[in-house]
């Protein structure tokens, strides 16, 4: 239940503050993916990866980091056939409070967000890069109709967010003095 999250998160909290644990861990179960985005590190890697692409678990480092929050991100991990388990694992066999899964949502179907929701998903978090036909072109994939069942989402459940990159293109339109560049 919600109470009862807050209460373990407030003794984690205390708890990792004083012992010097983390409050937030990102892990990146994949570093493959299947977008061509120009500001990443992990683009069109679909067969390359890291080693520990195949990592079978991460509830042993989870339970011992004891952390509130965990984001599962890195390449793209909707691309794990397995990701519903870790998602699972993290939020049961490690206990985490609130576990989250960061996507570029090409590959964001309803029956998938449904299975990860099911496996114990607290937040979706979609990454947009323009709100029309650029973002498929800056991604060089098809993501807008994704992106789209990720806006209804949000508008119904509320634990989907969209998270927006504003490009050095477009900054003048939000800041003119140039303060927070």
């Amino acid at each position: 239940s919600y109470a009862f999250d807050v209460i373990i998160s407030l003794f984690r909290y205390a708890f990792n503050y004083f012992s010097g644990k983390p409050l937030y861990v990102s892990v990146e179960p994949t570093r493959r993916c299947n977008a061509d985005c120009d500001f990443c590190e992990d683009r069109r890697s679909l067969g390359a990866g890291r080693l520990t692409d195949e990592a079978e678990s991460y509830a042993q480092i989870l339970k011992y980091l004891n952390p509130i929050f965990v984001n599962f991100a890195g390449g793209e991990p909707l691309l794990r056939k397995d990701l519903e388990k870790l998602v699972q694992e993290a939020k049961e066999d490690a206990g985490v409070p609130h576990v989250s899964v960061t996507t570029n949502g090409s590959l964001l179907t309803l029956d998938r967000y449904i299975s990860l929701s099911s496996a114990g998903l607290d937040q979706l978090n979609i990454s947009l890069d323009f709100p029309d036909s650029q973002h498929d072109q800056s991604r060089k994939i098809s993501g807008l109709p994704a992106l789209k069942l990720g806006f209804l989402l949000a508008r119904i459940n509320g634990n989907v967010t969209i998270n927006r990159i504003i490009s050095s293109a477009e900054r003048k339109l939000f800041n003119t003095s140039g303060q927070y560049s």
